[in-house]
């Protein structure tokens, strides 16, 4: 029971990772077939767009921004707010 709030921060974590290394491995045509849709194949697609319709490729890349930063701030925060030990960000020691 005490370690479900660290384990909750750190898959928040992991996800934000995740989502990011599948985005990159769609835009380079590494990831799921073209017919599944994802993040980085909407980029990759928009990528022969751009000058024409840039809203084409800035809407997917604000969607991958907004995503990986929601859940690395949840899992930060959750983290922080479930550790015992407190950092002082002054001298880079911790404090019990």
């Amino acid at each position: 029971p005490n370690i479900a709030p660290v384990l909750l921060g750190q898959a928040l974590l992991q996800a934000a990772e995740t989502l990011l290394l599948l985005a990159s491995l769609s835009y380079l045509g590494l990831g799921r077939p073209p017919p599944t849709p994802s993040l980085g194949s909407m980029l990759q697609d928009a990528r022969l767009y751009f000058m024409e319709q840039i809203w084409a490729a800035v809407a997917p890349g604000i969607v991958v921004f907004a995503l990986a930063l929601a859940l690395s701030a949840m899992g930060r925060s959750l983290n922080r707010h479930t550790s015992t030990v407190k950092h002082n960000w002054l001298t880079g020691g911790k404090e019990k």
